[in-house]
């Protein structure tokens, strides 16, 4: 079960294809260090046929700057392993992509990117425009704007990030490793990447402790109900901390993470478009200032 809080309304573009592969766990072991690379995936046109598609191949260098970017390992019942990451979408990352060894369930590879996509028309570009004339500079159609993840294929847009500062303070900062303790995962993830806080995993939690996803007693939903009847959401987001339970996190095993589309390197693209900024702009449109939570369970 995957959840996230927005700022403003978002979609979800998924991307979802298998390919199967009967691997038993000491065949998982052996590819550990080194997983089979992958570089295309089949795309099925409208009359029948496949077309190889390549797969983008990430560069290394580019997380260099990241520091705030970390995964996480979903480790659930039996063989049913998957991932989440703090930046992008809920799903962000395909088998082969970066840190990520591949999504594997009971044995089979499977193909999974959901990103978030958001957008703006000129009724936002005209409110920042009033405090901050410099979004004239904007690249692209003068007035709209829309961020996006998309790296199965080229053209890759890495336009929704890791928020910054969460290391340390979100997540501890220590990174996986194969060493058969809770920071290793053997279908999952590759070695030495930093992790999310992990709920059976402590030594991942940050400075703030580990605030995954809480239950909403019974009594708290219903007293908000009674307080504005017509008005009433079942919107778990609204509630202040207090009114949760936070002694019982959703899940045996959970995690979360935060996302912006403000996030430093994309700052940096937007030149002086952004407050503080200069130069031209490397990529059209501009931030809305959008910070998301994830959290998985």
């Amino acid at each position: 079960m995957m959840t996230y809080t927005r700022t403003s309304k978002v979609g979800a573009l998924v991307a979802l294809t298998m390919v199967s592969a009967a691997m038993v766990p000491g065949q998982l072991l052996a590819q550990r260090q080194n997983p089979t690379p992958v570089t295309t995936i089949d795309s099925i046109r409208a009359d029948g046929t496949v077309k190889q598609v390549p797969i983008a191949r990430p560069n290394p260098f580019a997380l260099f700057a990241a520091e705030d970017l970390a995964a996480g390992s979903m480790r659930m019942v039996d063989g049913f392993r998957t991932g989440v990451t703090n930046q992008g979408g809920p799903v962000s990352e395909n088998q082969g992509n970066n840190f990520v060894g591949g999504h594997i369930i009971n044995g089979a590879y499977t193909f999974f990117e959901m990103g978030f996509v958001a957008g703006a028309p000129p009724t936002e570009f005209r409110k920042i425009r009033a405090v901050h004339p410099g979004i004239n500079n904007m690249a692209g159609s003068l007035g709209y704007t829309s961020m996006y993840w998309q790296v199965l294929a080229p053209p890759q847009i890495r336009k929704i990030g890791s928020a910054d500062g969460q290391f340390g303070k979100v997540f501890s900062g220590v990174t996986s490793a194969f060493n058969s303790t809770c920071r290793d995962d053997i279908r999952y993830l590759r070695e030495g990447f930093s992790l999310l806080a992990q709920k059976d995993c402590p030594e991942t939690w940050g400075s703030q402790g580990f605030l995954g996803k809480a239950a909403v007693n019974d009594s708290v939903w219903l007293n908000t109900f009674n307080a504005d009847k017509a008005n009433f959401r079942w919107d778990d987001w609204r509630l202040s901390r207090s009114r949760i339970d936070q002694t019982n996190v959703i899940g045996t095993q959970a995690l979360y993470g935060f996302m912006s589309d403000y996030y430093r390197e994309q700052k940096l693209r937007y030149g002086s478009v952004v407050p503080g900024g200069s130069g031209a702009p490397t990529d059209p449109g501009y931030p809305l200032g959008l910070e998301y939570r994830v959290d998985s369970w």
